[in-house]
Order: structure tokens, then sequence, then C-alpha cells
């Protein structure tokens, strides 16, 4: 019995020997030895490489055209489209938690939507050259609370708050952009 498990043992370490010795690609391996360094080296494989899409939206329509990558290519988006009045692009961003455009390729497709912000639009109120009041409002955001309370100047009645344009600030209901 003793004589049969080291037969045993013995066929089984040959085996393991063989198997670990044995590329997993077969035999068609390519050996070369230079300077007493030998390199195994495996055929190349002809598995066609996987390519990814990215597909741009603004506003929620198809933007430009879509662009293929090999996974870990670096991304080049196209430029930024037209912003609405008022708005500021601030880049493309993959899905609802607005997370940026990766700088190279994942091994998936990708949509990327335009991301905007509201243009922040500086008013300075003056009279008679002197600063009254100058803010910092979000377009569209509402005139009134914006708007200073009138300045009084001894003789004068006062005729209102116009822009550099002559139209009178009371006629905008939201900051213009």
């Amino acid at each position: 019995m003793k004589r049969f498990f080291k037969r045993f043992f013995a066929v089984l370490t040959a085996l393991a020997f063989i198997l670990t010795a044995t590329p997993l690609a077969g035999f068609a391996t390519e050996t070369t030895t230079e300077n007493d360094q030998t390199t195994v080296t495996q055929p190349e494989t002809t598995e066609p490489v996987e390519e990814y899409t990215i597909t741009y939206y603004s506003n929620g329509e198809k933007f430009g055209e879509v662009q293929t990558y090999k996974a870990g290519d670096k991304i080049v988006p196209p430029e930024a489209p037209e912003a609405a009045e008022g708005h500021i692009f601030n880049g493309w961003v993959i899905n609802k938690s607005q997370d940026k455009l990766p700088e190279t390729m994942p091994d998936n497709n990708l949509e990327a939507s335009a991301s905007w912000s509201l243009k922040e639009v500086n008013i300075t109120f003056i009279s008679d050259e002197t600063e009254v009041k100058k803010s910092t409002a979000p377009f569209a955001s509402a005139m009134e609370e914006i708007v200073p309370a009138d300045p009084e100047k001894e003789g004068y009645k006062f005729a209102g708050w116009f822009d550099k344009d002559g139209k009178n600030v009371f006629d905008y209901k939201t900051v213009p952009a």
C-alpha cells in the first residue's frame, strides 16, 4: 500500500509539472534565447478590439456626430453647443447625477448631455455718477428684488432707473441677460 501511494504521488507530481510547464494556448509558442535569457511568447490573438460609442445630446436633441473609441482611449468631446439666452455651458455630463464625462473611454457605450447653468448678471445702479447699489443676480430672477430705493436730491423729483439704452428697469420683470 505504501508503494502505491509513492507511485501515485510521483505520477501526480509529474502531471502537475507538465500542466504548469505547458502554455494555456497550447504548444504554438515561440521561444527565443538571447544573452542567456529565455523568452516564451504566445501567438497574438486575432480577436477584434471592442469599440464603444458616445452619443451627445443638447437640450434633449442629438448633437453632433456619434464618436467611437476603444476602451482606454482619450475622449475628445465636441465643441460646446450654443447656449440659450442667459445660460452658460458647464460641460458634458453622463447621467442623472451629473457626473462629468470621463477623460478616457470606459468599456461601455455612453450618452453625454450638455450641462447648463444660469448666467450671473452684474447690475450697478448709478445716480449722478455715484454708485448707489451693486448686485449680482441670476438671469431671469425677479427684478423688483434688486432695484434700490429711489434716491433723493433736493429740488428734483426722481424719474426712475433706466438702463444704458434708456429703458426703464421696471419694464423688466426679470433680470435680463
